[in-house]
């Protein structure tokens, strides 16, 4: 699924704004400015979640229009921002995997999911090439997750390659705050 670069920039834009909203010295305006920005997506949340309620009443056709929705870009990210995502995160992974083996052959590697679990999504990633190749595999793997799962606050890939044991930690890029943590409250 390509990434829709003008999304990500407004996102961007929006998380610029919000720290220079946090640095803010007037203390009575900071917590208002929040509590603005809090209250706005509340209302977009509320509504976006009845909008999906009404389209699922309409049966199969309305679970399928929904299911589209999250594979569309800008709207995947926002349903993602909002929790609202019609697939668990387990089944994106699952999903992002799928797709990534094709890519992750052709290169020497594979990758089998070992566990997803409080946001934390653990491949086990085997490669008999050189460090290189292990390199460029957990590259495409980590792109992959992020794409499918850019709430997941760490990746953990271990397995095995020619040269021994590889151990990956992959904190959430700049810019990649999970829904949970989504709170502007003052």
């Amino acid at each position: 699924m390509p990434r829709d670069k003008q999304f990500d920039e407004r996102v961007q834009r929006i998380e610029q704004l919000v720290r220079e909203i946090e640095q803010v010295p007037d203390p009575a305006l900071r917590s208002a400015a929040k509590a603005l920005i809090q209250s706005v997506m509340d209302l977009h949340g509320a509504a976006i979640e009845r909008i999906l309620e009404l389209i699922h009443q309409s049966g199969e056709t309305g679970q399928a229009i929904i299911d589209q929705l999250g594979r569309e870009q800008p709207v995947r990210g926002l349903l993602l921002l909002y929790g609202l995502h019609p697939l668990d995160l387990e089944t994106r992974v699952r999903e992002a995997l799928a797709k990534l083996r094709p890519q992750l052959a052709a290169l020497g590697g594979e990758a089998v999911l070992v566990s997803v679990s409080e946001g934390t999504v653990r491949v086990r990633l085997s490669s008999a090439g050189c460090s290189s190749t292990s390199t460029a595999l957990a590259r495409v793997l980590e792109d992959g997750l992020r794409e499918a799962a850019p709430e997941a606050a760490l990746a953990l890939m271990e397995g095995q390659t020619a040269s021994g044991l590889v151990q990956l930690e992959l904190p959430r890029k700049a810019g990649q705050v999970p829904a949970s943590e989504v709170s502007l409250q003052p």
